[in-house]
C-alpha cells in the first residue's frame, strides 16, 4: 500500500472555499489535502493506477447527491476529530460505491473494516469539543449538497509541495 495515494471522492471546487474557512485554521491535514472523502486509504502504487481505473469504471452506480446536513466527530486518543457528516441516504448510496469498489479490487487492503463516510474538517483537544461543535454546527447552518459523479484517485505531488492532486478521475 502506498501512503501518498488515496481513492476518494473529492467534493466539487464550488465547496472548498466554505469548507477551507474551518480547515485552513483547524485542520492540520488542510496543507496537503483537498475537502474528500477517502475510500480506500493508504491505496496502490502509481504505477498500479491505469489497472486500477480500467477496473473501477462502469461501477453501475449513477451520480447521486450527498446531503451534509450534520457535525459528526470521532474520539482520537487525547483529540476530538469533526466532520461533515453526510444524512442517510448519502450513507447509504456511498456505502454503494465502496462495497462495488471492493468486489472490483479484491486484492487491495483496506485499513479500516468498516467504512464510515465522511469529510474531515477540524481537529481540537477533547476538552474544546462542546465550543467547537457549536460553533462548527452555527458555520454549517442549513448544510452542504453537492454532485457525486465520479470518484478520484489521488497522489501526493512534489510539484505542488506534497498537496494531493487528482491524477484519474472516474465518473459514475
Amino acid at each position: 500500500m502506498d501512503t501518498s495515494t488515496a481513492l476518494t471522492f473529492v467534493l466539487p471546487d464550488h465547496v472548498h472555499d466554505k469548507i477551507n474557512e474551518i480547515r485552513s485554521t483547524m485542520d492540520k491535514a488542510y496543507p496537503r489535502w483537498m475537502p474528500h472523502i477517502n475510500f480506500i486509504f493508504p491505496f496502490v502504487p502509481p504505477t498500479e493506477f491505469s489497472s486500477v481505473v480500467e477496473k473501477l469504471k462502469d461501477l453501475d452506480v449513477k451520480p447521486f447527491k450527498i446531503t451534509f446536513s450534520a457535525i459528526g466527530y470521532f474520539s482520537q486518543g487525547k483529540n476530538i476529530t469533526f466532520h461533515l457528516k453526510p444524512d442517510d441516504e448519502s450513507i447509504k448510496l456511498l456505502k454503494q460505491i465502496f462495497n462495488k469498489i471492493k468486489e472490483r479490487l479484491p486484492d487491495v487492503s483496506i485499513k479500516h473494516t468498516e467504512f464510515t463516510p465522511h469529510a474531515t474538517l477540524a481537529q481540537c483537544s477533547k476538552n474544546m469539543l462542546h465550543a467547537n461543535l457549536g460553533m462548527l454546527e452555527t458555520w454549517l447552518g442549513g448544510g452542504i449538497v453537492v454532485d457525486c459523479d465520479k470518484i478520484c484517485i489521488i497522489q501526493r505531488s512534489p510539484e505542488t509541495s506534497d498537496r494531493m492532486v487528482i491524477k484519474h478521475a472516474i465518473n459514475l
